[in-house]
């Protein structure tokens, strides 16, 4: 419900530079993307994807590069459904996949520390 998906925007953090009509826009925009958003486990990573990627964020190896987030929200997806995410992951608020999905790297890097973390960790 609109109810749950105004909750959940809302109750997840801090919107950088005030930046609320963006954040709406593109939360727009990403429902737009994915019909399945309004739920579960989408609907919060769709929220913390809207509430990071109002203001560009840059890659850490490479400034010139701005990380897209519609595409780091697909590459999630994409993550997510074939099984490379922990398992944890599905567990985490809005709020928490903020930390997650506003990463500096590319998402080819991401890939790679996922393929390459040990086993323990």
């Amino acid at each position: 419900t609109e109810k749950h998906v105004l909750e959940t925007l809302l109750c997840s953090g801090y919107v950088q530079d005030h930046k609320w009509k963006e954040v709406i826009q593109l939360l727009r925009e990403m429902f737009d993307l994915d019909p399945q958003a309004h739920t579960g486990y989408r609907l919060k990573l769709v929220v913390a994807i809207a509430i990071t990627f109002p203001s560009d964020l840059k890659s850490l190896a490479c400034p010139d590069v701005s990380i897209d987030g519609k595409k780091r929200y697909q590459n999630f997806i994409n993550w997510a459904e074939s099984g490379e995410l922990f398992p944890n992951f599905f567990t985490l608020s809005a709020s928490q996949m903020r930390y997650v999905v506003g990463s500096w790297a590319q998402d080819e890097e991401l890939e790679w520390a996922r393929k390459h973390v040990l086993e323990e960790f």
